[in-house]
């Protein structure tokens, strides 16, 4: 009886906690990344109030543009959409005002911060506490990502989705180890792995490239229940062609295009010779600055001679960044750099796996010496992309 008196409490107070939303949901975690994304938010807009409109964000604004790009298809009514929703009527020539610019670009930071809160969540079920914030503080101060979403572009769209569409096809496969109806059981989790599709598809035709990608790691993590994992994946695909054709206003000759373009989409592998793409890959490396691009090759080595590193939570982004790598140096594509983009989100996620390890050595002179290298390696990282920004502008 003095267990049951004891037990009954706690089990009646566990829905009032869940209700108020206190400590096991909201707490310090959840504190110190939304001040990580506020940083991020600050950061993006401060570039958009200063930097000029530029013609590939006028394309998206005016149809007068639209002659300027030669062959491009039709402009996305999504991004359109979004980059109207802050400036309402204005005309494009008004575009001067530092306000009006980040009023037009808001939109675009606001998906940057739901990337970076996915991000954080995704690496922290996956490394715990310090690979959250390790992979928040990489794309919080990352220059590349801060400079594509402080602008009206569709990849920051395509990005978010595919980065959704992926880890979420990882989560719905851990479920299916439950012996349930699995297809209706998972029906928010297809709600959102077709929103993630049609989304990322309607800003971006080819990232369609990820379902391929999210199919094989679920049969990978499923192997025996690869019906039910195909089965799940088709009825995402459903919901997503139904975002996507209404995100496209069933605007028959541009879907038409779309998937024209994606049928035309080619392998070069005669690129690899020139060396133009080599650099161009090196340079956006180099954009994220020395202390990442330090810190990467730290994780590379680490992760190739330490056993510990290598498993599945790290294996996964890594092999999803050198599938988009692949793409971004072999196709004869207009989107090559779409590609970079969207893998740099899946290589935070990788650093942030291995440097979790790192920072879980024992105690002693050597696990302070890392953790003290990782902390001013980040250090430089975040002051690096905070005294560019005033260039950047």
């Amino acid at each position: 009886m003095a267990e049951y008196s004891v037990a009954a409490p706690a089990k009646a107070l566990r829905p009032i906690s869940r209700l108020l939303w206190v400590h096991e949901r909201f707490g310090k975690p959840q504190v110190y990344a939304l001040l990580l994304l506020a940083m991020f938010a600050g950061q993006c807009l401060w570039l958009a109030a200063h930097r000029p409109v530029l013609n590939s964000e006028m394309f998206y604004l005016s149809p007068a543009h639209m002659g300027d790009a030669s062959g491009a298809i039709a402009p996305s009514p999504l991004v359109t959409l979004l980059a109207r929703a802050a400036i309402g009527s204005a005309p494009p020539t008004d575009l001067d005002s530092p306000l009006l610019r980040m009023l037009l670009r808001v939109p675009f930071i606001v998906i940057g911060g739901l990337l970076g809160a996915s991000l954080w969540y995704v690496s922290r079920r996956l490394y715990g506490n310090a690979g959250g914030y390790v992979a928040l503080a990489l794309y919080t101060f990352s220059p590349a990502m801060i400079q594509r979403f402080s602008a009206v572009n569709p990849d920051v769209i395509g990005a978010w989705g595919t980065f959704g569409c992926i880890f979420t096809g990882i989560a719905v496969a851990h479920t299916l180890y439950a012996p349930r109806a699995v297809v209706l059981w998972n029906w928010r989790r297809i709600l959102l792995l077709g929103v993630s599709i049609g989304v990322a598809a309607a800003a971006v035709f080819t990232t369609v490239v990820a379902i391929p990608i999210a199919l094989a790691f679920m049969l990978y993590l499923a192997p025996h229940r690869k019906g039910a994992a195909v089965g799940i994946l088709s009825a995402a695909c459903a919901v997503g062609v139904v975002v996507w054709l209404s995100a496209e206003s069933f605007n028959v000759h541009r879907i038409a295009t779309q998937v024209g373009s994606a049928l035309t989409f080619r392998l070069s592998p005669g690129i690899f010779g020139r060396g133009v793409l080599f650099a161009l890959v090196d340079g956006f490396l180099l954009r994220n600055g020395p202390a990442f691009l330090t810190l990467l090759v730290v994780c590379v080595g680490v992760w190739i001679f330490w056993r510990k590193a290598r498993f599945f939570g790290t294996v996964a982004p890594l092999t999803v960044t050198s599938v988009f790598a692949i793409f971004a140096l072999t196709i004869a594509h207009q989107n090559v750099l779409v590609f970079l983009y969207l893998a740099l989100p899946f290589l935070f996620v990788f650093v942030a796996g291995v440097t979790a390890d790192l920072l879980e050595l024992k105690s002693g002179y050597s696990a302070l010496l890392v953790r003290a290298a990782i902390l001013a390696i980040i250090g430089s990282h975040a002051l690096f992309s905070v005294s560019g920004l005033f260039r950047l502008g």
